[in-house]
């Protein structure tokens, strides 16, 4: 397999992808009610435009490489196949149906970041800036998402214990949040131990 075809293979497994995130959050999208919940409705909404607008610059990326364009059909039938899983597990939870919901939100954003880096660190082993800027490019638009993510789900999840009459303290999430958020800072995310090769 020559270079150029295993960087559009990459390029078309990201793309789906995103393009799964996008129409699984579309799907979410139109099922939850955001008068109970209002500050996951523009979560959401960046959700949608950023997959959107990646699985646009990944397909551009491969349209505009010699013999890139080719999907993979079969790959994009299974990543439906996960879809429709997804959306059938969606309509059984009848409990934290929301809390769940972010957090599979976020589930996917993960997969999608790590994706872009292997992508990232791919395409800078076998030369292709444009490739590996993008990749990078949309990964720096992805982490601001997930800690938004991070700090919705607590709000979320108080929501839910309250309405089901589960919770004592309903100003939990402020502290919740408060404290989650400190273990991304620099003390507890950078390690003395170095990765190398």
């Amino acid at each position: 397999m020559d270079r150029q075809h295993l960087l559009n293979q990459y390029a078309t497994d990201m793309a789906a992808l995103t393009g799964h995130i996008r129409e699984a959050v579309e799907h979410q999208r139109d099922t939850v009610d955001f008068d109970a919940y209002p500050q996951l409705s523009p979560t959401l909404d960046r959700i949608i435009a950023t997959m959107d607008r990646q699985q646009k610059a990944l397909e551009g990326y491969n349209d505009n490489t010699e013999g890139g364009g080719l999907l993979e059909t079969a790959k994009e039938a299974f990543l439906g196949i996960l879809g429709e899983a997804a959306g059938l597990i969606d309509r059984l939870r009848q409990t934290d149906r929301v809390s769940r919901m972010v957090r599979d939100d976020y589930t996917a954003l993960s997969l999608a970041a790590v994706s872009y880096h292997m992508l990232h660190t791919t395409a800078l082993g076998l030369k292709d800036a444009r490739l590996a800027d993008l990749a990078v490019k949309h990964l720096g638009e992805i982490t601001p998402v997930l800690v938004e993510l991070s700090k919705v789900v607590s709000v979320v999840v108080v929501r839910e214990l309250n309405e089901e009459d589960r919770i004592i303290d309903a100003s939990v999430a402020d502290e919740a949040i408060a404290n989650t958020q400190k273990m991304w800072n620099p003390e507890h995310t950078d390690q003395s131990a170095s990765v190398t090769a």
